[in-house]
């Protein structure tokens, strides 16, 4: 049979391949009559063309742009590879900025130039196929001997083609030369990059170098006043001016940054007038850090604006990190020890004078010796401010917990750094001395920067979860107490994690730290047809761990109490989070399997085989889950309902996808299969009415008055505080027993008030016959003996 298949197969493929050859060729000229027609067509998209294929100002000014930028290029790079003398890590990344930004610009540019010459193209493409088509009509139109007017109307527009396609070529050399010149001035910038990076390695390779004379032995190179003067004067203006034109280039971000700012500030100045006078000055310590955040909004809007602002930036320059973080810092030193503990604003002040001499001597230079005096005495006061934080006994309280084990190992080697920096400065290496100061300066700022942003995030989150300030946590939703216990410690190992990678960023290792993951990332392993990499199953289980939380939070959202107070139908809450939590769950093992590099087409067939086993094996596995969505759509029982099924009674606690949980008032919890709850009997009562009727039957005396005792039962019912007025209770005369007169009495209650009533409704009834006088009649049963051989009791 697969022969036969093969040879169809190539039998079906020369036939179609020798019907495919005898194919006439399309025709594509244009019929005389229609020439007339297409040549008014044609004239109009000539005229277009001509229009699109103008010189464009744009083009003319970048060619200009290029001319002038060029000459600046070459200056620029020959001061680079003449300068000789000793540059530090943050010039060098100044310089690495600026050309950075130059390649930017000329990508910019290069985008701008290929959609003109795209556009090129697409003429070139057209104009060549209406020569064809037209220069074919002319052909045909000798051939078929039409009249020399039709010939000269053709003639006409072949000549405006080509007179359109010699421009469009004109342009196109033009555009050549352009991009020439642009990727002669790629080829200066990638140079000039490569350049400034392998320094930025050989400085960094020599940090354990003895670069210059011991600190006894050190000359100042700037000797006046003027000259130190005069060289900050000159770096601050170079600094000042790079910013300004880095933030004129990108005023669509600096805008946004600032609306941000304006709406948090609106924000803030809204919840303190809202918020701040009902809020009482002896609460909790739960609402402190709330109470100061609303008290100080400025500072706030700054800590929290500004942090996210940095990261909207792209290529931006070192000076404007230095700037923001200097305003950060300047933030924490006003609010943190509001916050926590007021002996952090010594510590934080001093910080911040350490930030402002490393940022001036970055001016005057690492190894002048005026720099060098102040790096040795910055380094005392940096171990100074860390070894006050770790022992001073106003911080014990954030050193008794466990996960501060990792806080103060991070002190310890903070401290153990600065010592190697202070000896390192001492003996000559003030490479090193420089790198290892600036990173632990700048970690223990990033530090209390990030500290600062948990605080304040996690008070707005606080507040935001609160309809009043004043409202008691144990008043709070289930799902809003599990957020607000939750969320100090998200947001400790989240303020962490970014003070790691920052500190990264201070001691200017994040390019290698990042390598570095990326290659490990990219280790890889080959089954058969199948590759998967380190990368891909972190990301697998990144992505399995975050669907599991995402469901559980969907799960806990609409099991909560205030989705009552919403406008959800009854019981739709249950059948959206069954939903969503199956859409979730889909789209997270897609996104992991692609993730972890799982092709799923190629376990088509299998996953097609192992249905048919499947579908026999687990039919109550999928019969129960259809049922799920049954229940989650037609909604005939909701959560908090009374059934009876499966011979249990109790309250509906869950629906779940495959189960539902009932729990009975017993306490114990029934698992019911849904596949039950849909096929079976199911007594709902509460589905749609609460209302319950209730009967209690009674006996009275044969001598009573009926009606009395009718009129007694009915006024009892109706008189109780739980009775319904509509229906009203009623009392029915059902006939005689042997010794009694029976009656029903019926009322109607609420379902859950049912057996409470009905208890108390049949107290009173037994008093209010009593009080009357009315008796029940006592059962009176006859036993009769009789004698017997052998069983004669006088025996």
């Amino acid at each position: 049979l697969l022969f036969s298949i093969n040879i169809g197969s190539v039998f079906s493929q020369d036939e179609s391949k020798t019907v495919s050859d005898t194919i006439v060729k399309e025709k594509r000229t244009i019929p005389v009559g229609e020439i007339s027609t297409r040549t008014e067509e044609i004239s109009t998209r000539f005229v277009e063309l001509r229009e699109q294929i103008k010189p464009s100002t744009e083009i003319s000014s970048i060619d200009t742009l290029l001319d002038d930028s060029w000459i600046k290029l070459n200056q620029e790079k020959e001061l680079i590879y003449s300068d000789s003398s000793d540059q530090s890590y943050r010039s060098l990344s100044f310089v690495l900025n600026e050309w950075e930004d130059y390649e930017k610009q000329l990508r910019a540019v290069q985008e701008n130039l290929k959609t003109r010459s795209d556009l090129i193209i697409e003429i070139t493409d057209e104009l060549n196929e209406y020569l064809s088509i037209w220069q074919e009509t002319r052909g045909e139109s000798i051939e078929n001997k039409a009249s020399e007017k039709v010939i000269e109307s053709i003639d006409e527009v072949i000549e405006t083609i080509n007179s359109i396609s010699i421009n469009v070529m004109m342009r196109s050399d033009s555009l050549f030369l352009i991009q020439k010149k642009l990727t002669d001035q790629a080829l200066i910038i990638d140079d000039v990059i490569h350049e400034i990076i392998i320094r930025q390695k050989n400085l960094q390779s020599n940090y354990f170098v003895i670069d210059s004379p011991e600190i006894w032995n050190a000359k100042d190179s700037l000797s006046t006043y003027s000259t130190v003067k005069a060289t900050v004067s000159e770096g601050v203006n170079h600094d000042f001016t790079t910013l300004w034109n880095y933030l004129m280039r990108n005023r669509a971000t600096v805008f946004s940054q600032i609306l941000l700012l304006l709406v948090l500030m609106i924000l803030f100045i809204y919840l303190k007038r809202k918020w701040i006078k009902k809020m009482d000055p002896q609460l909790a310590n739960l609402d402190k850090n709330t109470i100061v955040i609303l008290s100080n909004p400025v500072a706030s809007v700054l800590a929290i604006g500004i942090l996210i602002s940095v990261f909207f930036y792209i290529n931006n320059p070192p000076f404007l990190g230095e700037l923001a973080i200097v305003i950060l810092l300047l933030t924490a030193v006003y609010l943190l020890p509001k916050l926590e503990v007021k002996r952090l604003r010594l510590l934080l002040f001093l910080l911040l004078i350490l930030l402002l001499i490393y940022l001036a001597g970055n001016y005057i230079g690492i190894k002048a010796f005026a720099t060098r005096i102040a790096s040795v005495f910055s380094t005392l006061l940096m171990v100074y401010i860390l070894f006050d934080f770790r022992f001073n006994k106003s911080f014990e309280s954030y050193f008794n917990i466990k996960r501060s084990k990792l806080i103060s190992t991070a002190i310890y080697l903070l401290l153990i750094l600065s010592v190697f920096g202070f000896v390192a400065n001492i003996i000559g290496s003030v490479n090193l001395a420089e790198f290892i100061f600036s990173g632990v300066m700048l970690s223990t700022v990033f530090a209390a920067i990030t500290w600062l942003a948990v605080d304040v995030f996690s008070s707005l989150i606080l507040l935001l979860t609160r309809k009043d300030p004043n409202q008691k946590f144990h008043t709070l939703s289930n799902f809003k107490i599990l957020i607000q216990k939750r969320l100090r410690y998200f947001l400790n190992w989240s303020g962490f994690i970014l003070w790691v990678y920052l500190t990264f960023v201070g001691f200017n290792v994040i390019k290698y730290v990042s390598d570095l993951v990326t290659d490990f990332m990219e280790i890889k392993w080959e089954i058969g047809e199948l590759t998967i990499s380190l990368g891909g199953i972190i990301s697998f289980l990144i992505i399995i761990i975050f669907t599991v939380i995402l469901t559980k939070i969907i799960n806990g959202i609409f099991k909560d109490d205030w989705i009552e107070s919403t406008s959800f139908p009854k019981g739709s809450s249950p059948a959206i989070s069954i939903v969503l939590r199956i859409i979730v769950t889909t789209v997270g093992l897609y996104l992991a399997a692609s993730a972890a590099g799982i092709d799923l087409g190629q376990f088509g067939f299998i996953l097609g085989a192992l249905s048919v086993g499947i579908g026999f094996g687990l039919q109550s596995v999928v019969l129960n889950f259809i049922a799920g969505l049954i229940l989650a759509f037609e909604r005939p029982i909701h959560v908090g309902d009374v059934i009876e099924a499966d011979m249990e009674m109790g309250i509906v606690s869950e629906i779940g996808i495959r189960a539902s949980k009932i729990k009975t008032w017993n306490g114990t919890e029934v698992i019911i299969p849904n596949g039950d709850l849909v096929s079976k009997k199911v007594v709902n009562y509460t589905l749609e009415d609460v209302k319950r009727r209730f009967k209690i039957p009674i006996r009275t005396a044969i001598d009573a008055d009926p009606k009395e005792v009718m009129e007694l039962l009915t006024s009892v019912a109706n008189d109780h505080p739980k009775t319904l007025d509509d229906p009203r209770g009623k009392t029915y005369f059902t006939g005689y027993g042997d010794t009694s007169l029976d009656f029903f009495l019926y009322f109607w209650t609420l379902f859950e008030d049912g057996l409470s009533t009905r208890s108390e409704v049949m107290l009173q009834v037994h008093e209010k016959l009593k009080e009357a006088g009315i008796d029940v009649p006592i059962p009176i049963q006859k036993m009769q003996i009789e004698k017997g051989s052998g069983n004669d009791l006088s025996e």
